[in-house]
């Protein structure tokens, strides 16, 4: 049984042997009284796949019945979260209408146009402007009807004819908005006329008189729902066969629906069911249930609904669907389930019962066969040996005492591309006699000793064969017979140049790891599982304050601080948030890193889980960056937004306060004129002129605030601007004033006025913050703005100004609404002093900030954009004209009948012919009328805002075509109006502001003249 021949050695040599041999006969010698066992094991085996199938049915029936549990409460949820949806729907709906309600409840036109009506309603012109305003109204909204009603609710006028009286239920509604002053909603109803059904909006249109809020009439809007409301009821956000939106109210006992049904036609507002039905949901949410119920609808069905009801109004809704839809796919999915357990059991029973016969009947007939033929099962043992061996996993090869090749597997083959009959007999130093040198013979002797071991990575080169190479960890062991004696070596070999190369690969992916952290902007801090800091990039250490080699196995608190920039109180650590969601996480807002060396930082935070290919966190990964500046740029946003929004508010406000003043101003300035001998009257009406004089002064900050507000530019040298202002401002006071100014500062694009203004306020603060006294430092530098600044500026050259005081200083809550509008620590202050610098420097698209220090002082910087041109500095020669007098004639067009007195007054105190008229079809006509008489006009001051007519702009252009030698002064209370700023552009002369003294409008009509 043992073969040989000169280059080979068969397993039989190697694993079986004679003492071998006995004892496989003596087993096999045992084993057979087992035999009549088999089947007792086999009914063991059945019963307990029985067992186990049992368990696995009741487990699958639990399963099913949790299921449909499950279903259902997540459809409920679903019918709870549609009602929710409706219900906020509904709300915004009204609330838009409410929004609507209020811009006509305050429409001053409405107002005005309503009162001259009553006052008169023969006045059909009147009239008709009601009408288009309400036939615009309903032309562009779903408005069904509007009606015009006094405080009873009797139709005054109406977009329908004939005005037939409201419907007895609608004098509810009139009452409550009459006596709330509020707007107010009816309930569903149809029209008499065709049908439709509506809804009516009841606004009170209130007059605000000086001695208190006057209700005088009411609005009457019919809304059309089927626009804008029941779409919104009728939808669905999923796909249902069944499910649907009942919209409902009480009417007596019943249940009236409101909105058309899925499942039934025509019932909107004719449906009616008991309210006292039991099962009905409608009738369980008019009793006041909410929440889910379960019932049976208007068709007599089993249904699941969500009651809710609309709050602030007689409404009711459920979202209901029907439970067959809900149930039905499980019932069919718990059929399914349990015919394949029943397939499964059987299939599985006749399986084990053949295998089991195939088993017996191939085990006897082996045991038969080794009884017969003891050779035949040495040699199946060996092929069955050699088999394992050779298509193991791994590789194995055995060597005898000499170190020569005996066995070499499979693996070893694809290891190596070496062939088992190339290496048979061969020495191992003949094979691979690189590894040779690296300590393959020591490990080989060890083994050989009756060691075993394992060899450290070791690179190969099969050069003697194909030159392959690879990387193999080796497990050397003796191989011992039947005896206990050595008789060669195992080698058991693991290929492992994939892990070699992916070890090199993660060092290099470790490398790139590394290069991309230190390249990117962001702060980036990995921990491990417990928050320990394991890894930081440079950008982190910046901001910080910690290297990554002191932060090494930190907590992360200790590095990475944080608190609340507003509550000062410390934020909730993100790597505990962060394991305790198990998803990403985002900081606050108005987070602040305390660095180590005291610095405050604004950032912006978020930390991510890093998992395992199991899926389980094993530490988490924070990137944040600096956002100080980007708060500061939204910051500086808010600003510009907040005054934007009192920009039309107090281009208004400024504008009708102008007006009046101009009739004040005149009417003082004319009765100075009249007495100038009487010297006490004389001195009062001064003094009223400097009183007056500052009011413009007010109304011309409010201006600034003007959206549409132009500044009037011109290329000036700044510095003069900021030294003269600033030199003034502090005449006779304690403080004195520093000045650093370079001769070659640049000049700038600006209106002298405005930025003297800003100048004029700053230094005004900083005057008031040092009432013991001090020093004022202002400079000024040209600096260039590129696109890696992080001020709010296009790139370009700019002028820097910088105004430094050493007050008492700003505390830091307030910086973020030191320019709002109105926002002031004085107690006389009026808050618009630095919201006007910030105006005025925004439309000079420049950019105004501050710093500050408790006790220290303020200090606010200004950067102008420089001017593409230089300014030239011309002494213009004395242009005062002391007699103002002249002749011609003059026409004046202004809507204020004050205004026109006045001014026509003063002009013919220096002696010209004036006519005046309220708006530009009155001018056009008296220019008209200069032609055919050949008394031509030589000036015209048209006054810019006509209400209801046509303003200056209109008029001068119809002026140029009848009569082009009139030359055109713009007058306005609005300084800061586009025309003011570039009259010729739009065909004026001059321009004059509103209010004006006789000796101003006498001066600028001669500059025209002469």
């Amino acid at each position: 049984m043992v073969r040989k021949d000169a280059n080979r050695v068969f397993w039989t040599d190697i694993l079986i042997d004679p003492d071998t041999l006995s004892h496989i006969t003596e087993r096999r010698t045992m084993i057979s009284p087992l035999i009549k066992n088999a089947n007792k094991s086999l009914l063991y085996q059945i019963v307990v796949i029985i067992v186990l199938v049992s368990g696995f049915c009741v487990i699958a029936g639990k399963y099913v019945s949790y299921r449909i549990k499950n279903i259902k409460f997540e459809k409920e949820e679903e019918l709870s979260a549609v009602a929710d949806l409706k219900v906020n729907q509904i709300i915004q709906w009204k609330n838009n209408w409410v929004s609507h309600g209020n811009v006509y409840m305050h429409d001053q036109m409405l107002r005005n146009a309503i009162k001259k009506w009553l006052s008169d309603k023969s006045d059909n012109h009147v009239q008709k402007e009601i009408e288009a305003w309400i036939n615009l109204r309903k032309e562009y909204a779903p408005f069904q009807e509007i009606h015009i009603c006094d405080t009873m609710g009797n139709k005054l006028i109406s977009s329908t004819e004939p005005m037939k009286p409201f419907p007895l239920p609608m004098a509810e509604y009139i009452d409550k908005a009459r006596n709330t002053h509020n707007i107010v909603f009816s309930d569903f109803h149809k029209r008499a006329i065709d049908g439709q059904i509506h809804i009516d909006m009841i606004v009170p249109i209130i007059d605000s008189t000086a001695n208190g809020s006057r209700f005088f009439c009411l609005a009457v809007f019919a809304i059309d729902p089927s626009k804008d409301f029941f779409p919104i009821i009728q939808s669905w956000p999923t796909s249902n066969k069944s499910a649907e939106t009942l919209l409902f109210h009480r009417k007596g006992d019943s249940v009236e629906y409101i909105n058309e049904l899925r499942h039934k036609t025509h019932t909107a507002l004719v449906f009616r069911l008991s309210a006292k039905t039991p099962y009905l949901p409608a009738a369980m949410a008019l009793n006041g249930k909410v929440g889910i119920v379960e019932g049976m609808d208007y068709r007599g069905i089993p249904v699941i609904a969500a009651l809710r009801h609309i709050p602030e109004s007689p409404w009711y809704m459920a979202s209901k669907i029907d439970k067959q839809e809900i149930l039905l796919p499980q019932r069919k999915a718990i059929i399914a389930t349990f015919v394949f357990l029943f397939g499964f059991v059987t299939v599985t029973f006749l399986l084990i019962v053949i295998i089991e016969r195939s088993k017996s009947s191939r085990h006897y007939h082996a045991l038969y066969k080794e009884q017969q033929k003891t050779q035949a099962a040495l040699l199946d043992s060996e092929h069955f040996s050699r088999t394992i061996i050779m298509s193991a996993k791994q590789g194995i090869s055995v060597w005898d005492k000499k170190q020569r090749c005996k066995i070499w597997n499979n693996y070893m083959e694809e290891m190596t591309g070496v062939k088992e009959n190339e290496v048979l007999g061969r020495y191992a130093g003949e094979i691979f006699p690189n590894l040779w040198k690296k300590g393959f013979d020591a490990y080989m002797s060890r083994a050989l000793a009756g060691e075993t071991m394992t060899s450290d990575d070791m690179s190969y080169n099969t050069s003697v064969f194909n030159g392959k190479t690879g990387w193999m960890l080796c497990t050397f062991c003796p191989h011992i017979d039947s005896s206990g004696v050595v008789v060669g070596a195992i080698v058991i070999t693991r290929d492992i140049t994939l892990r070699r190369n992916a070890v090199e690969e993660i060092a290099n992916q470790r490398e790139h790891l590394a290069v991309t952290l230190r390249s990117i902007g962001d702060g980036v801090i990995s921990t491990d599982n417990k928050g320990r800091i394991v890894l930081m990039n440079r950008v982190a250490e910046n901001l910080t304050g910690w290297k990554l080699t002191e932060a090494m196995g930190r907590p992360l608190v200790e590095v990475f601080n944080i608190i609340n920039e507003q509550t000062r109180k410390p934020c909730d650590n993100p790597v505990e948030k962060v394991f305790k969601t198990g998803g990403i996480v985002n900081l606050e807002n108005h987070t602040v890193l305390l660095s180590r060396d005291g610095r405050e930082i604004v950032i912006a935070d978020s930390g991510a889980p890093i998992k395992d290919k199991e899926s389980k966190t094993i530490g988490v990964v924070l990137v944040f960056r600096d956002n100080t500046e980007k708060q500061k740029t939204a910051e500086n946003m808010m600003k510009v937004d907040k005054l934007e929004s009192i920009g039309v508010l107090a281009g208004g406000i400024a504008h009708d306060f102008n007006n009046l003043l101009s009739g004040i101003f005149g009417y003082v300035d004319l009765a100075r004129e009249m007495c100038k001998k009487d010297d006490n009257v004389m001195d009062a009406l001064m003094k009223a002129l400097n009183v007056l004089n500052r009011a413009r002064d007010l109304t011309r900050q409010l201006l600034t605030f003007s959206k549409g507000g132009v500044p009037a530019k011109a290329t000036l040298y700044i510095a003069s601007i900021i030294t003269d202002t600033a030199q003034f401002v502090l005449s006779g006071s304690t403080v004195r004033c520093e000045f650093s100014i370079p001769g070659d500062l640049w000049s700038c694009d600006v209106d002298g006025n405005q930025i003297s203004q800003v100048v004029d306020n700053i230094v005004i603060n900083a005057q008031q913050a040092m009432p013991q006294g001090g020093k004022i430092s202002i400079s000024a530098e040209n600096v260039t703005i590129d696109n890696k600044s992080s001020m709010p500026l296009n790139p370009g050259n700019y002028v820097k100004i910088r105004i430094e005081d050493h007050g008492a200083g700003i505390p830091k809550e307030y910086f973020a609404k030191i320019f709002d509008p109105f926002f002031t620590t004085k107690q006389k202050g009026s808050g618009l002093g630095l919201a006007t610098c910030f105006s005025i420097i925004k439309k000079h698209d420049g950019f105004i900030d501050l710093e500050s220090e408790l006790g220290k002082g303020t200090t606010f910087f200004i950067y102008l954009p420089a001017s593409e041109t230089q300014f030239v500095n011309i002494n213009k020669p004395d242009d005062t004209v002391k007699n103002l007098r002249g002749s011609g004639r003059i026409l004046i067009m202004d809507d204020e009948d004050f205004i026109q007195d006045v001014a026509g007054t003063m002009l013919e105190m220096l002696g010209y012919d004036v006519v005046t008229v309220a708006n530009g079809e009155e001018a056009l006509d008296q220019v008209k009328r200069s032609l055919d008489n050949e008394n031509r006009f030589k000036i015209a001051i048209l006054d810019l805002t006509i209400p209801g007519g046509m303003g200056g702009v209109d008029t001068v252009k119809a002026i140029r075509k009848i009569d082009p030698g009139i030359k055109a002064i713009a007058s306005s209370g609005y300084s800061t109006d586009p025309v003011m700023s570039d009259p010729k552009f739009f065909g004026f002369s001059a321009t004059i502001t509103k209010p004006y003294l006789k000796d101003e409008l006498g001066t600028v009509i001669l500059s025209l003249i002469t």
